[in-house]
């Protein structure tokens, strides 16, 4: 008797739980359904999309992204706390939309192309090098309007550029490249991955959770409402966190460096590059990558956080790799009479530039742009005039 008891009790329990499941299932469908005419964005848009299967198009467009810097981040000290980077319709930052390719008369249309030391994401709008270099161009008496382009995006290396270039960025008109690279293709060959595709294997697993939930409306409200952002404004939900990344950099073993690196995929993109501006008319101006590694300045050694393939390897190793892949892109760029900046000798190694291994501060950002700027001035023809006297 008492066994029948139990196993009524049991069904009746299991059809509660069934018939409360299925009315909470239709709730949050219904729910669902009436969210979806009062949209929030979605957080992790820019994560969601990986198409470096064909290529890497720059950022989410019309869109406007969030940083928050902490304290301390050398060369931040007196600097905004909230920087914003806004992209136009095409998804290059700081930028009028480009809805026709055609220019408006007298527009001299200047690319910067590279990664995030191109992109300068922490710093506000107007205030990454290209824009800077915008607004000193315009500066000169010229019968032009200097229109510069920050076409920059994380992660970019030479083959992302390469492919911008063909896929995109020839059909806009340019008359001048920029090209600001190199850390992204040392990356390539210190690394057991590939760097080409989205790599779902390594990704976080918090991460991973946080882009299935927020699929749905109700998910991106249950994170805007336990990360307390303002649901309608975008954000990359992206705050610094240098010191943190920093401290467990330390706490890792310094690996032994790999010999006789193959940098032949870095040296091909950029051939390739160099030669469909030629052919296409396009001046092109290369400029090798300048880091912070440097074992005779401890000013940043706090602050490094340069991890390649989950290995950290010494300062002195990195900085020599780097050395020898800009010397490689100097003699490609000889050979084939392309002009080339050596930034690394005009950027002193410190916190006076850096706030990392490799990316700009403001004053960084600023010498930068007063590098660039100089070299046009000094070599008038890049820009298409004989500057006056």
């Amino acid at each position: 008797m008492n066994k029948e008891k139990g196993t009524i009790v049991l069904r009746r329990l299991v059809k509660i739980i069934f018939i409360n499941g299925f009315l909470l299932s239709i709730l949050l469908f219904l729910t669902e359904g009436v969210l979806q005419f009062y949209p929030v964005n979605d957080p992790y848009e820019q994560d969601k999309i990986s198409t470096r299967h064909y290529f890497n198009p720059v950022k989410l467009p019309n869109k406007k992204f969030s940083f928050i810097i902490e304290d301390s981040l050398p060369g931040f000290e007196n600097y905004t706390k909230n920087p914003q980077l806004t992209s136009n319709n095409l998804g290059f930052r700081n930028s009028d939309n480009l809805w026709d390719p055609d220019k408006k008369e007298g527009e001299f249309r200047v690319f910067t192309i590279g990664g995030s030391t191109t992109e300068c994401a922490f710093l506000n709008d107007g205030d990454d090098w290209p824009s800077l270099l915008g607004d000193k161009l315009n500066t000169l008496d010229l019968n032009k309007t200097f229109r510069v382009i920050n076409a920059g995006q994380s992660g970019h290396n030479l083959m992302d550029n390469l492919h911008l270039i063909i896929q995109k960025l020839v059909h806009l008109k340019p008359d001048l490249f920029i090209v600001y690279a190199g850390v992204n293709d040392l990356f390539a060959p210190l690394s057991d991955r590939d760097i080409y595709k989205l790599d779902l294997k390594n990704a976080h697993k918090d991460k991973g959770v946080n882009l299935f939930f927020t699929d749905s409306q109700i998910g991106r409200r249950l994170y805007y409402l336990l990360k307390g952002f303002k649901p309608n404004a975008y954000h990359m939900t992206a705050s610094t966190r240098q010191k943190k990344l920093a401290s467990d950099f330390r706490k890792m073993p310094i690996s032994n460096f790999p010999k006789g690196l193959d940098f032949q995929l870095a040296r091909n993109n950029l051939k390739a590059l160099i030669g469909i501006c030629q052919a296409l008319g396009i001046k092109l101006i290369v400029a090798t990558q300048a880091v912070s590694w440097d074992t005779n300045d401890r000013d940043l050694d706090e602050w490094q956080t340069a991890v390649y393939a989950g290995k950290r390897y010494a300062e002195g190793d990195l900085r020599a790799a780097m050395d020898s892949l800009n010397v490689e892109f100097e003699n490609i760029c000889n050979d084939l009479n392309t002009p080339v900046v050596n930034v690394q000798s005009k950027m002193v190694p410190t916190s006076e530039n850096f706030y990392d291994d490799m990316h700009f501060n403001l004053s960084g950002s600023i010498n930068m742009s007063d590098l660039m700027f100089n070299y046009l001035t000094e070599n008038p023809k890049l820009i298409g005039e004989n500057l006056p006297e």
